[in-house]
């Protein structure tokens, strides 16, 4: 059996327990230790790199589904996703715009900071009206996500010149040629500069463009 701890040695080590406990500056280390906790754990937690700049969108402006003009003076300072759509499509721009509505309900807590843009390139169909109930549709929140249409030339250029994603077809004319474009979402930071590309197909591209948005948001 171990030997028993004796009497004037347990009597002087309570005593001064006792002594430290009721001292003020006790608590108060103890008190700064539990606080600095979460500090050595992130400063032993590497940050995930910044995100590259791969390019700057150029000012544009172009109509929004409420038919108010709106480009990018209304997304300065605001980090954004951008997708690529048009109402017709009932395949692959839907497979879209349910990712971008995921987005949405993941990122509620960004916002004013972050913003969603979806625009159309089939602009001679999708007018504001239609854009409009395609939004309410989708569960679109006006102060989160603006549906963008404008000439064909106005948005080809911010689509293809802007935000760097391919734009087939003829949207005048799509009974003769089929209307095609970039799935890619794309990520901007609040200087207009081009953060990212998620292939929407991926099963992991909400993580991801939610995990950068909040990065960018953040850090900047």
């Amino acid at each position: 059996m171990p030997a028993a701890t004796p009497a004037p040695f347990r009597d002087r080590l309570h005593g001064a327990v006792s002594a430290a406990v009721g001292r003020p500056l006790t608590w108060i280390l103890v008190v700064a230790l539990i606080a600095a906790w979460p500090i050595a754990w992130a400063l032993r937690t590497p940050l995930p790199p910044r995100l590259p700049v791969l390019g700057t969108v150029p000012p544009f402006e172009l109509t929004a589904q409420d038919g108010g003009a709106f480009g990018s003076k209304d997304l300065a300072g605001r980090v954004w996703v951008a997708s690529v759509i048009f109402t017709r499509c009932e395949t692959g721009c839907a497979a879209i715009t349910r990712q971008m509505a995921r987005i949405q309900g993941r990122t509620r807590n960004l916002e004013p900071a972050f913003h969603l843009v979806s625009i159309s390139v089939d602009p001679e169909f999708d007018d504001p009206d239609r854009l409009a109930a395609y939004a309410r549709a989708h569960r679109a929140s006006p102060r989160m996500w603006t549906f963008l249409t404008g000439p064909v030339e106005a948005v080809r250029d911010t689509v293809v010149r802007g935000l760097r994603v391919s734009m087939g077809g003829d949207a005048k004319r799509p009974e003769e040629q089929d209307i095609s474009h970039g799935t890619y979402l794309v990520l901007v930071d609040g200087q207009g500069r081009i953060r990212g590309y998620y292939d929407s197909d991926r099963a992991d591209v909400v993580e991801r463009v939610v995990r950068d948005a909040a990065l960018l948001v953040n850090r900047g």
